[in-house]
């Protein structure tokens, strides 16, 4: 399915989007919100509107926090949704200086590999 053109996101997205702090890969993260939006109807047995509701009402708050408001450690709102940090607790958002950067990768020296099945 191709993304849409701006012109066609819908309003709850251009909500979340206006809302949430770093403006970074729009068109992944329409497609991430998309995804979330079905994982949180699935899980909480809601609707489109509240799933959405619940999304804008996460980043108004992750937005306000310092992690929020550094761009350092704030992660695209692609990662946000797919890792579904919206349903983070909120005091993890807190201090932006006990976090890796938000690009941050795996730990070096980690060579652990996941077992075979």
């Amino acid at each position: 399915m191709e993304p849409p053109s701006i012109a066609t996101y819908c309003k709850l997205f251009e909500q979340w989007w206006q809302t949430y702090p770093r403006k970074a890969g729009k068109r992944k993260a329409y497609q991430a919100w998309v995804a979330a939006g079905r994982r949180i109807r699935a899980a909480r047995k809601c609707d489109a509107e509240e799933a959405a509701g619940h999304m804008l009402e996460r980043a108004t708050a992750f937005s306000a926090t310092p992690k929020g408001q550094d761009p350092k450690f704030c992660p695209h709102p692609a990662t946000w949704l797919n890792q579904d940090r919206f349903d983070d607790d909120p005091k993890c958002w807190q201090d932006a200086g006990d976090a890796l950067p938000a690009t941050a990768g795996p730990a070096e020296g980690n060579d652990e590999i996941l077992p075979e099945e």
